[in-house]
């Protein structure tokens, strides 16, 4: 599942690339997780409203990332 979730982030390397479009018609539980969670993915994309945030929530956001721990 992890190899899956890889190849959809597109942080899969080519070699792990390589090994999952040659051997995913080979296993079942595979094609029906790849197929799962492209749908999960695609639901999601599909509910998700996206808005605009303000500059100045960015800017905050910015500064209390970049603040050191007390």
């Amino acid at each position: 599942m992890r190899a899956i979730q890889m190849i959809l982030d597109n942080e899969a390397s080519y070699e792990q690339l390589e090994h999952f479009n040659q051997n995913i018609d080979k296993c079942l539980p595979c094609i029906e997780n790849y197929n799962l969670e492209v749908t999960i993915r695609q639901i999601l994309c599909d509910k998700i409203e996206r808005k605009n945030v303000p500059t100045e929530v960015i800017d905050a956001i910015k500064v209390k990332i970049n603040s050191p721990v007390a």
